[in-house]
């Protein structure tokens, strides 16, 4: 009886060494959202991105498939004569087919990481791996690219003709250069549902400040259900979502009711929603704009739901804008129109190092802009380009290489040199009419 004790005795010790050698798991969900897509770009590919071992896994589960056929076929008289069937090997070649078309369309963003976990299916919704993929696809099939751009072309019919001409002239085939030209010579005319708070609150809102708010009205329930249909689910649980493309509609204060034509509005974007269970909604929105209403009808059978006219683009005469100037003889001459053209200059002087240091800290903005005008001095009345940056490289000694592009014309008014000595211009630039 003892000697079996010690046999249990050991083995498990054994077992117990055995298991120290195993590693523990690496507690991958302790690690932040980046840095597990980090991790999941080694491993991630889309539909129709099948690299060279899936097709090896792919080959090796058929020659195995293959194999265990012929062997029952072997084994089986029954069926080794079917398999001399035309309409069997027919099948097969089907079941063959199939699961090749299974290999094309499969990829771990849609059918492996989603399946993990929860927050692994949260992080495949999101839009850096896909960016990923389609960089992967573009470099793979350069096709790609020309069908896109051919494709989001087809979606500018309701232009007219002369704006695309002009487009066509100015941007020599760029996109970008043609969605500014649309952006700042025709107005864009959309509708969108109304919110109207009603309790009488004294202050409007704030552009840019996040308001959150407490729906339970069933008018109000079904905009939001409408608005947020089209995002993925984990949109309507509080996640933040991202600041291209947000969802929209209109917000008023509601101190004048009924709301008629020409009342002001403000135009909204959703930065968080929670639907609950009781049906109520809980939002985090951020005006965006401030406008008014060109019309205003209530939508049939929708709890009086309101649906408003707006014009969500400013035009050319309301553009009014604060901001630096840049003044090069030198940098106009690379381009008779600067206007959608890229032009690269150094800046050297004192005053512009400073200037290009002040608007690349400015994380609030995708893109700074300043006023780019070709005269040596300005004063109110000339005209200038309003222009972004696209490249900076900001060198050691202070110097900057700037690359940008004018995106529109406009005159500068209340020209001011800066009082602290830096030498720095501002001007407030309007946008011009034509």
């Amino acid at each position: 009886m003892p000697s079996l004790v010690n046999k249990i005795t050991k083995r498990l010790r054994r077992k117990e060494k055995k298991s120290d050698d195993v590693p523990a798991p690496f507690p991958i969900l302790n690690l932040s959202d980046d840095l597990i897509l980090h991790v999941l770009s080694f491993v991630s590919s889309a539909p129709f991105e099948s690299n060279d071992e899936e097709q090896s896994l792919f080959k090796a589960y058929m020659s195995y498939e293959t194999k265990k056929i012929h062997q029952a076929s072997t084994s089986s008289p029954f069926l080794s004569a079917a398999m001399s069937y035309q309409v069997y090997r027919a099948a097969l070649e089907t079941c063959a087919s199939d699961l090749k078309l299974t290999l094309i369309t499969f990829g771990t963003l849609t059918h492996v990481l989603p399946l993990v976990c929860k927050r692994f299916q949260i992080l495949c919704q999101l839009s850096d791996l896909w960016k990923e993929a389609i960089d992967r696809l573009i470099v793979v099939y350069p096709s790609i690219w020309g069908k896109g751009i051919r494709s989001l072309c087809k979606e500018q019919r309701s232009n007219d003709m002369d704006i695309c001409l002009r487009a066509s002239e100015l941007c020599g085939g760029s996109r970008r250069a043609f969605q500014r030209v649309v952006e700042v010579c025709q107005p864009f005319i959309t509708v969108l549902p109304v919110l109207v708070l009603g309790d009488n609150r004294s202050d409007p809102p704030v552009l840019g400040q996040v308001w959150n708010l407490h729906l339970v009205k069933p008018q109000y329930q079904l905009m939001t259900a409408e608005i947020m249909e089209s995002y993925p689910l984990h949109y309507q649980r509080e996640s933040p979502i991202a600041s291209q493309g947000r969802p929209r509609f209109l917000f008023s204060s509601g101190l004048s009711l009924p709301l008629v034509g020409g009342d002001p509005v403000f135009v909204v974007e959703i930065t968080r929603c929670k639907l609950k269970r009781d049906g109520t909604i809980r939002l985090s929105i951020v005006a965006v704009l401030q406008t008014t209403m060109l019309s205003i009808q209530v939508r049939p059978n929708a709890f009086g739901l309101l649906d408003a006219k707006v014009q969500t683009k400013k035009t050319l005469s309301e553009g009014r804008m604060r901001l630096p100037v840049f003044t090069s003889v030198a940098a106009s001459t690379q381009h008779t129109t600067p206007l959608f053209c890229s032009i690269e200059v150094t800046f050297g002087e004192g005053r512009y190092r400073r200037m290009i240091r002040e608007l690349m800290a400015d994380e609030t903005v995708d893109r700074p802009k300043f006023i780019f005008s070709s005269m040596d001095t300005v004063t109110s009345g000339e005209m200038a380009i309003l222009s972004e940056v696209r490249k900076c490289v900001i060198h050691a000694d202070g110097t900057a290489d700037v690359e940008f592009v004018g995106i529109a014309q406009g005159t500068l008014q209340e020209v001011v040199e800066r009082p602290d000595s830096s030498g720095i211009i501002d001007a407030t630039f309007i946008l011009s009419q034509n």
